[in-house]
């Protein structure tokens, strides 16, 4: 495929800076154009992007056959909504109300269940006072499973419960029949493993946000906080080892606002703001054992999702 079958013209077609070892790669299209926030995909090979032909999407993700793209309606009132989608025959399967603004959303490798992450107060995870809802979905079924905060969790074998509990950045396992994500409370954040079938979530490391789980499940890659030389909210990219506990800072010293995406076992990747204009975005990569440079990898584009 040479042109997308879906583009308004050659200039909306972004190209890849690095081959692509993969079935195929969506992401959100930032390009400056009538084509902007359209899902759009590379598959094995081509050398130029397709559109999806009827979906746009603040974040997206697919796995297994299935997709999940959380999706913003600006009207006079806004709404938004989680598409599920066939991969293959670009189907729309079903969809799922979000209570607030799009942020993050993952598909088990199996491309049974999705989660969500949206807002539902608050603008972004350097607020004061933000409030998120984390749903997952059977997308056999197309039903809802369970909002997160629903889930039983346990600390150091004790069973705990906050009100300020906020769950964010689901990432599942290999086997598809749990998940690792994002637990904050009392300005901490917390790495958990969760069993979907006991409706439970084990706090097993501190300090992580945004999980996402490497194909081989060793591995975790995450954003850790820090505060900036001007004294705001940053992050720096790791990696920690889920058998032996290391910790790894990657090769980007650039504030990273994203939940990485696994190119690779050897490989992250993640969007970054373009100078340009903060609506531009870029996806880049960088190896996961932090050596070697980050170098980009996609132009025009943010939620990178690997479909194997």
């Amino acid at each position: 495929r040479q042109v997308s079958e879906f583009a308004e013209s050659p200039s909306e077609v972004t190209q890849l800076h690095q081959p692509l070892d993969a079935d195929r790669l969506y992401f959100r299209y930032t390009g400056m154009g009538p084509n902007y926030g359209r899902l759009a995909f590379f598959d094995k090979g081509a050398v130029s992007a397709e559109f999806h032909p009827s979906l746009s999407c603040e974040a997206v993700h697919a796995s297994g056959g299935r997709g999940l793209c959380l999706s913003a309606d600006r009207g006079v009132v806004t709404t938004y909504t989680a598409y599920a989608f066939d991969t293959s025959t670009h189907e729309v399967l079903g969809e799922f109300p979000l209570g607030g603004a799009p942020s993050r959303t993952r598909v088990s490798p199996d491309g049974r269940t999705a989660a969500s992450t949206a807002f539902v107060t608050g603008h972004g995870y350097d607020s004061v006072g933000f409030s998120t809802q984390t749903m997952l979905y059977d997308l056999v079924s197309l039903a809802p499973i369970a909002d997160l905060e629903t889930f039983t969790v346990v600390h150091e074998g004790e069973t705990i419960s906050r009100a300020d509990f906020n769950f964010w950045g689901v990432t599942f396992l290999p086997d598809g029949r749990g998940f690792y994500a994002t637990l904050s409370s009392a300005g901490e954040h917390h790495l958990v493993r969760g069993d979907i079938s006991s409706r439970t979530a084990i706090v097993i490391h501190d300090g992580v946000e945004c999980p996402s789980v490497s194909p081989d499940g060793t591995r975790v890659a995450y954003k850790g906080r820090i505060t900036t030389e001007d004294g705001a909210v940053g992050w720096d990219i790791r990696v920690l080892g889920l058998l032996d506990g290391q910790d790894v800072a990657l090769a980007d010293e650039r504030s990273i606002d994203d939940q990485l995406e696994w190119l690779d076992n050897e490989h992250v990747l993640y969007s970054v703001p373009d100078k340009s204009s903060p609506a531009v975005t870029n996806v880049w990569t960088t190896r996961a054992d932090g050596t070697g440079t980050a170098t980009l990898f996609l132009e025009g584009a943010y939620s990178p999702a690997v479909a194997r």
